[in-house]
């Protein structure tokens, strides 16, 4: 029954961030980030409206990183079915 520790820290990641994420982080945060990915203007359908949003462009962003810890443990059993042992493996693995 193997019992495995990792630890993965990852720097300088880029990957994409959705653009609902996107939107959130840029008007629920006071330092206004990812603000540079919305666009804004006008509506036609509601007179008056100069500032909506009319788009997010999803692209690859610097999330600088990532860090994962947990325990792999890996359990195996065998038991009698029918002529032969076939073997019931079970894995586990928490995250922190």
């Amino acid at each position: 029954m193997p019992l495995d520790r990792f630890q993965i820290d990852i720097e300088k990641i880029n990957t994409t961030v959705s653009r609902q994420t996107a939107v959130n982080t840029c008007y629920d945060t006071s330092n206004r980030l990812l603000c540079y990915i919305v666009t804004r203007g006008t509506n036609v359908q509601v007179p008056g409206a100069n500032y909506v949003l009319t788009g997010v462009n999803e692209q690859l962003e610097n999330v600088a990183e990532l860090n994962v810890a947990g325990i792999d443990l890996d359990v195996r059993y065998a038991t009698p079915l029918g002529r032969r042992r076939r073997p019931i493996t079970t894995c586990v693995s928490v995250s922190s």
